[in-house]
């Protein structure tokens, strides 16, 4: 095999591996963690939810978006809705509205790493590799389920033409592989890295 043929083979395991990535759960099984008895649902709750299943199944999705908002006029600290609104900006292409959302979810519930998640994660689609390895980091410091965005970090890193970086967070990330496929595409990047450092 060819050395440009070797490398195109290894780029496109990347392009597919990061697919596999962006359709995983971000919780590998080796750290799902028991969930212990969980409190009722608050009123504020079970309307967010009613709306989002009326967004996202219903036959009218701006209603259910206006019952978001609603709960919001309500209550404007209420951080879940303001995620929501969030997701629902991104898919519908409105990404501006979508930064804002996930800023304001940051804001009042700093603990939540699913804000950080998606910016990183916009980030990237933007290619702006170097804003998305902070929101990525801080996304996995704060939730052990996002430990995919690990192996983010790599390939921003990657993309910057850090190897030395990237290979430390493929390194870190290797532990939390989910199954062989992953464990052999991240050795391989990790193989390759350590042939460019040492030339």
């Amino acid at each position: 095999m060819s050395g440009k043929t070797a490398k195109l083979a290894v780029v496109l395991g990347a392009i597919a591996l990061i697919v596999l990535f962006m359709v995983m759960p971000r919780q590998p099984e080796s750290v799902v963690e028991e969930v212990g008895e969980q409190k009722p649902a608050s009123a504020a709750e079970i309307e967010l939810m009613a709306a989002v299943e009326q967004v996202q199944n219903g036959g009218n999705p701006m209603e259910g978006i206006m019952r978001i908002r609603a709960l919001l006029e309500e209550d404007s600290t209420y951080a879940d809705a303001h995620l929501w609104l969030g997701f629902f900006s991104l898919q519908s292409g409105q990404t501006d509205k979508a930064v804002s959302r996930f800023n304001k979810v940051k804001q009042l519930d700093p603990l939540n790493p699913e804000p950080f998640w998606q910016l990183g994660m916009m980030h990237i689609d933007k290619e702006d590799y170097r804003s998305a390895i902070p929101e990525l980091e801080q996304a996995v410091v704060r939730d052990s389920a996002y430990v995919n965005g690990m192996f983010f970090m790599a390939r921003c890193y990657e993309e910057l033409q850090m190897p030395d970086s990237a290979l430390f967070y493929y390194e870190s990330y290797l532990p939390f592989a989910p199954d062989t496929v992953v464990t052999n595409r991240v050795n391989d990047f990790i193989t390759n890295l350590k042939e460019e450092i040492n030339r």
